[in-house]
């Protein structure tokens, strides 16, 4: 069976590899388990984060879909070298992945990529496991990359009585090895592999340590009182 491998289904094999494998094979045992309300709340708290840290980019164009049109958006913008894009839309050698800014440098004449994440710092497994799998995807499309960064939560911000919005914080350049190699198991194309067999693989921990999929829609990320960290381009 051949697959295209989401970066969603990616992120979920790397928590725990039968939950990808159930999630494409068999759907209905993958979302046999409702969302508590506190997975709701998480979920709704990170699309809002996202929705408000797109404000620092006024002048950003939303893709608003999954499908080929836009698809084709979003390669038209890319190729006008549109200022900023949210949600762009790759698919590329069965990848794929919508990134949640993606932004255009003059000076450079390269992209910047933005990852948005509704937590007060960067987490440096599953994040740079996130910003991996859209680096590869993105160099497979022949975008050049300036550099590749987190936008999350300041933790240090104080909402003042004036409410005024607080402007983001630029934390310290990374050098781009900081993202993780993707090679064998841990690569996508080892992953797609895997999750394309007529067997669910073999969890590396115990059954009750992986539980039930969480990723069942996009916990959206991002904010306005947030902090941006490079780790690579």
């Amino acid at each position: 069976m051949s697959i295209i491998l989401s970066k969603t289904d990616f992120l979920i094999y790397h928590e725990c590899p039968k939950n990808a494998w159930l999630k494409l094979h068999k759907p209905k045992v993958y979302y046999s388990n409702e969302l508590s309300e506190f997975e709701k709340t998480i979920i709704e708290t990170g699309n809002e984060v996202e929705s408000v840290a797109r404000k620092i980019f006024p002048s950003g164009v939303l893709i608003k879909g999954r499908d080929k049109e836009d698809l084709v958006k979003t390669l038209k913008l890319v190729a006008q070298k549109s200022e900023t894009i949210f949600q762009a839309v790759f698919v590329k050698d069965q990848l794929f992945a919508a990134t949640d800014i993606l932004q255009f440098d003059q000076k450079s004449k390269k992209w910047l990529l933005i990852e948005v994440k509704a937590s007060n710092s960067v987490k440096d497994k599953i994040h740079l496991y996130d910003l991996a799998f859209q680096t590869i995807l993105l160099k497979k499309i022949g975008l050049e990359l300036e550099s590749v960064n987190i936008l999350h939560l300041n933790p240090k911000y104080i909402r003042t009585l004036l409410l005024l919005p607080a402007p983001p914080r630029t934390t310290p350049k990374s050098n781009p090895s900081t993202i993780p190699p993707m090679t064998a198991p841990l690569g996508p194309p080892s992953t797609r592999s895997t999750l394309a067999g007529p067997r669910p693989p073999t969890s590396p921990s115990p059954p009750n340590s992986c539980p039930p999929g969480f990723s069942k829609s996009k916990p959206g990320p991002g904010t306005p009182l947030a902090t941006t960290a490079q780790v690579a381009p």
